[in-house]
């Protein structure tokens, strides 16, 4: 009933998130949520991962927003969907696709042997695809967010400044992805308590994509991420080491040669039959959670002359996983949106208070104020 408030729209967030894609048709869609107080809209859009990663949404959201709000009309023509390719037709793409294959390869070799230390370069790509395989030999610990998956979803959100978040980082020595990563800690350390679960018993890993899309693919759309696994600091109840922990570990992540590995493994890719493909796609190794942090234009976006006030992402469940957190940053603010299976977790709502406390709490420590 209108008008809507936020209850309403992230349960329809919720119910939309639990439908499949329609496999028949393109796998994407966007649903047009009208009647929200203040005479306000929402979008709420669904995009399969085989698509686009984070980053690439990110920009395709600039793509179809526009910087100031004036509207432009373009006089557009009738759209007509091409045919769909014969057998033939998918034939004949593949081949050519095998035959421009070893011109790839060429390019690659070339790329390397420009390399001043080839010997060196060969060596840390080696070690980066060794660095990311080892990790899928890992086991899932037991976590009170960790089950058999269902197909129902919920969500929730909350929001933080961007100032708040990079002042909390630099005030322990530290990044702002290393402040978000300490508050989801002491956030799953509250929310276990709760539980009456022991936070830190049992090592508790967060899988955390990271961008490896180097500036001259800017614009590009796809997916060129890496997965770094962190074990967060649950039984540390000091977010000043917790951050410490944190940020010793993803220092290191930095330094190490999995990136490479990671390019390396998706340059083989373009060989390989079909399932090999999909077994190296899923080296990602077993964790309880997921924490994306994406970057998002830090000014005011329109759409035909309404501002996007408000910006959060929905994180798919992945395998045994019942509680994910993606944070887009837009115009100076930080979007938190929470994911849950509620065959796992029953509602979104206790951990996004959760997080909501943790933020309080790292802020104190940091001694930043709360705008």
């Amino acid at each position: 009933p209108r008008p809507g408030g936020a209850a309403q729209l992230k349960a329809l967030a919720g119910r939309i998130a639990s439908q499949p894609l329609d496999r028949a048709r393109p796998l994407w869609e966007t649903w047009v949520v009208e009647g929200l107080s203040g005479g306000r809209f929402a979008t709420v859009s669904k995009l399969h991962h085989c698509m686009i990663d984070g980053m690439s949404g990110a920009d395709i959201t600039q793509l179809l927003l526009s910087p100031d709000r004036k509207t432009r009309r373009h006089r557009s023509q009738p759209y007509r969907a091409r045919p769909a390719p014969t057998p033939a037709q998918l034939e004949r793409e593949l081949r050519m696709e095998q035959l421009k294959a070893p011109l790839r390869l060429a390019e690659g070799l070339r790329e390397l042997a420009a390399h001043d230390d080839l010997s060196g370069e060969l060596a840390r790509r080696v070690r980066g695809i060794g660095e990311t395989f080892s990790e899928s030999g890992m086991e899932r610990s037991a976590s009170p967010i960790n089950g058999q998956n269902g197909p129902h979803r919920a969500v929730d959100w909350m929001m933080t400044p961007v100032p708040t978040m990079k002042a909390i980082g630099k005030s322990l020595g530290a990044s702002i992805n290393d402040a978000v990563l300490t508050v989801v800690s002491t956030a799953f350390r509250d929310f276990f308590l709760q539980r009456g679960s022991t936070p830190g018993e049992e090592p508790f890993r967060a899988l955390v994509p990271v961008s490896i899309w180097s500036e001259r693919q800017r614009g590009e759309v796809g997916n060129q991420i890496m997965n770094w696994l962190i074990d967060l600091p649950l039984e540390e109840e000091d977010p000043r080491l917790q951050m410490r922990y944190i940020h010793d570990v993803t220092e290191e992540l930095k330094k190490s040669d999995k990136a490479l590995g990671v390019k390396a493994i998706q340059s083989f890719l373009q060989y390989t039959p079909g399932l090999l493909s999909l077994a190296v796609r899923n080296a990602s190794g077993p964790h309880n959670t997921m924490i994306t942090n994406i970057p998002g234009p830090q000014m005011a976006l329109y759409q035909m002359g309404a501002q996007m006030l408000e910006n959060y992402p929905v994180v798919r469940m992945l395998e045994e996983m019942g509680l994910g957190i993606g944070v887009m940053s837009y115009n100076g603010t930080m979007f938190w949106g929470i994911t849950v299976d509620t065959d796992i977790v029953t509602d979104a709502a206790p951990f996004c208070a959760a997080l909501q406390r943790a933020v309080k709490s790292v802020a104190r420590t940091a001694k930043v104020r709360l705008r």
